[in-house]
């Protein structure tokens, strides 16, 4: 058995209703006028302060469904479900800000389900926000940050540090349709949003690769990579050309690949891909 711990206050002091399962959960709600002003929820760690309009999330846990939060967000923050409470006159003309926000901080997870992908030993953080999402992620192999726009503007994704030897670990063709499904009208082809990419630091075990950034969107069943820029194994792409990749997918797939590029040491590249360095 478990034991079950709530308090609720009777007086309107501002303490907050406090549930506590012991010891894996504890939450705090602050509730106004019938909706929630804010809240926290401690995970195997005691819950931080209370901050207006925000759900705060941090601690640690073996196992994190970060897919099952975002539907959450999604549903009960950003919805037509909201629980937030109404904005509140501040007196004059100054309203009080009471944008929805889920704030995830710092949790740190054995393995996290996120954006369909399984990741093991992270720490992250999640930001919902109105008019956009923001993750923060940190792994031995992978570093970084990004954003998922919510309107039409572009989504972008910075990898501080990103090992390629490990890459195989993510399954990021999972959203790839069969063929078949495909041509007979019962799949629908893989949609990219535009989001704009920035790898700083592109390693393959102990040996730095170099930078790339690029443009990437799928449509229709066609995946396009557009802008590339940075250095790659010693070769660097011309910034003033069209440089781009286009991936077909489907029952004719096909790959078309246009760059300009310059060696920056082209002894360094032939040492790279595993030739002599006869040329300095």
């Amino acid at each position: 058995s478990r034991q079950l711990s709530f308090v609720m206050p009777l007086s309107s002091g501002g303490d907050p209703l406090s549930l506590d399962l012991a010891p894996d959960l504890k939450l705090r709600l602050l509730l106004q006028d019938g909706g929630l002003r804010g809240g926290a929820l401690g995970i195997n760690t005691e819950p931080v302060p209370i901050e207006d309009w925000q759900l705060l999330v941090t601690g640690q846990a073996p196992l994190i469904e970060a897919d099952q939060w975002m539907a959450f967000a999604t549903r009960y923050f950003f919805g037509p479900a909201r629980d937030l409470a109404e904005p509140v006159e501040a007196g004059g003309d100054d309203t009080v800000s009471t944008t929805a926000r889920v704030h995830i901080k710092q949790f740190n997870a054995g393995v996290v389900h996120l954006f369909g992908q399984t990741i093991e030993n992270a720490v992250f953080s999640l930001d919902f926000q109105e008019e956009r999402w923001e993750l923060a992620l940190e792994t031995d192999w992978l570093r970084g940050t990004g954003f998922l726009a919510r309107d039409d503007t572009v989504s972008g994704v910075t990898a501080h540090y990103l090992d390629l030897d490990r890459l195989g670990e993510l399954n990021l063709l999972s959203q790839e349709p069969d063929a078949e499904a495909v041509a007979a009208g019962v799949a629908e082809p893989l949609q990219i949003p535009p989001v704009q990419i920035e790898i700083q630091n592109l390693h393959q075990g102990e040996k730095r690769l170099g930078d790339l950034s690029f443009a990437l969107e799928a449509q229709e069943g066609v995946l396009s990579v557009r802008q590339i820029g940075g250095a790659l194994a010693g070769l660097r792409f011309d910034e003033d050309a069209d440089n781009s990749l286009s991936w077909i997918m489907g029952d004719r797939p096909g790959t078309d690949f246009n760059a300009v590029m310059a060696f920056e040491d082209i002894g360094a590249t032939l040492q790279f891909f595993g030739y002599q360095r006869i040329i300095e």
